[in-house]
């Protein structure tokens, strides 16, 4: 199930105790959708929780993750972090449940 970001800094601070992912995701891009359906297929396996940032509804948390990790806005994108700093990011078609599994260890 994806979970809901109310606040960046909450994450962050989530992600200095353990791994936590954040997909950015648009609802009108067909690539976006595909990478949103291997993110899902990818979680019922995992038991991974990902935060979903939908980027026509959430625009300025979109932008204020670029802006604080530095990643340029793609979407979809899938984004890793690891005591507050990201470690991986997925965009486009690199989005699969191999390559999730690949990068999360």
């Amino acid at each position: 199930m994806f979970k809901q970001i109310l606040s960046l800094s909450s994450v962050l601070e989530k992600s200095s105790d353990r791994p936590v992912f954040i997909l950015r995701h648009s609802s009108t891009c067909p690539f976006s959708v595909a990478g949103n359906k291997q993110v899902e297929e990818y979680m019922k396996t995992s038991g991974q929780n990902v935060y979903r940032v939908i980027v026509q509804t959430e625009r300025p948390l979109s932008n204020e993750i670029a802006s604080t990790l530095g990643i340029k806005h793609e979407s979809p994108q899938l984004i890793g972090l690891k005591k507050r700093k990201p470690y991986f990011v997925l965009n486009y078609s690199d989005i699969t449940k191999e390559d999730i599994g690949k990068n999360i260890k």
